[in-house]
């Protein structure tokens, strides 16, 4: 009878320990899913931090690539993108201030107004560049993009 007791506390003790074993197992694999998540998710929010500059960028100007619409210039040493809305002499003017790309709208034929401008991201570098035959790269911080301008320009 002696035996059989010893036998039973023996297996219930392996039981124990591969319970355990498990539940240990099953733990760091939720703590490593947890940690890897969070590296994913972080970068996916700084890709959309940085491709949302761009984005701004070619989506205005292809929004508004209209005869006469779209215009490339530099104003006290700043680069503007400025796309005019219909022939009405206001438009979005897109240029870097301060550390921000700057989006301001209004009159088209007034000095750039930083102060009333909304800020749309973060960059210290905010490049247009003219390659030729109406084609364009604006360079951020983020990177670079490409946008060919079809209307006629000024």
């Amino acid at each position: 009878m002696r035996m059989k007791q010893t036998s039973h506390q023996t297996t219930g003790f392996y039981t124990v320990i591969v319970a355990g074993i498990i539940f240990a197992v099953f733990f760091l694999l939720i703590l490593s899913g947890t940690s890897t998540y969070r590296r994913i998710v972080a970068g996916q929010e700084k890709n959309n931090r940085d491709r949302i500059l761009l984005s701004y960028v070619l989506a205005n100007v292809k929004s508004g690539d209209a005869d006469g619409a779209v215009r490339i210039y530099t104003e006290n040493d700043t680069p503007v993108v400025a796309v005019e809305e219909g022939d009405s002499g206001y438009g979005i003017r897109i240029y870097q201030h301060d550390g921000k790309l700057m989006g301001d709208y209004g009159k088209l034929d007034q000095a750039l107004n930083p102060k009333d401008a909304l800020a749309i991201g973060e960059t210290e570098t905010f490049r247009v560049e003219d390659l030729g035959n109406k084609t364009y790269r604006v360079t951020t911080d983020a990177g670079s993009a490409f946008f060919h301008i079809k209307s006629k320009m000024d």
